[in-house]
């Protein structure tokens, strides 16, 4: 699984650093990738 998404901000996908290839890493990655996005947030 790959976790993209597409900004309306600036009209680009950005990955989110979510690439999995197993359940064990799902929750990890996940929280990662949410913390990402708030960053990202933070820094607008």
């Amino acid at each position: 699984m790959h976790g993209w998404v597409y900004s309306l901000r600036d009209g680009r996908v950005h990955h989110l650093g979510m690439d999995i290839d197993s359940i064990d890493c799902l929750s990890d990655k996940y929280d990662a990738a949410l913390a990402r996005i708030h960053q990202d947030r933070e820094n607008r």
